[in-house]
């Protein structure tokens, strides 16, 4: 074979690998793109989630805190959350939030349904307290979660800023 044609069919060869494989890259980069672009979102939306659920952790904590059940005293339940919007918070938190925090929100709900029962059913003081005081526990672990699953991600996102083609950046 003449080195002319072995020289033209291996230039068009490259060619064609070179076009395949810049195709290839750009496909992945638009895919890596994509993917942060709706990790920025979800991270986005579950800080908005979080704090929201944190507003409300707060109120039910102060409530259960005020909650007298000898004296029949009871604070305005007016300043808890209406249940409507509490389901539609239940329902982001379910959409948007990690699986360790919807299930320890799921573990909350279930003792303030026992704290609610208890004081409804006239239990003793002790028993009350011991719910009372689980149930501040349980609002104290979810928003250590929350804060924990915000600063992780908060500092994933900061690390894939600061990659630039998988080596980090020198600047």
């Amino acid at each position: 074979m003449d080195a002319a044609v072995v020289t033209g069919i291996s230039g068009f060869v490259v060619g064609v690998l070179g076009i395949a494989f810049g195709a290839g890259t750009a496909h992945a980069q638009r895919a890596h793109e994509r993917w942060a672009a709706h990790e920025a979102r979800l991270f986005e939306a579950r800080r908005e989630v979080y704090t929201d659920l944190a507003r409300v952790l707060m109120r039910w904590s102060r409530y259960l805190d005020r909650l007298d059940p000898r004296s029949g005293d009871a604070p305005d339940v007016s300043t808890l959350l209406p249940e409507i919007e509490f389901f539609d918070l239940w329902a982001r938190v379910s959409l948007v939030g990690t699986r360790d925090v919807v299930r320890d929100l799921e573990a909350c709900e279930e003792v303030s349904n026992r704290f609610k029962r208890a004081v409804r059913e006239g239990a003793a003081d002790a028993v009350v307290a011991d719910l009372r005081k689980e149930a501040n526990r349980r609002f104290t672990t979810i928003a250590e979660q929350a804060r924990a699953d915000l600063t992780r991600e908060d500092a994933d996102a900061e690390l894939r800023r600061s990659k630039v083609g998988g080596r980090a950046r020198t600047t």
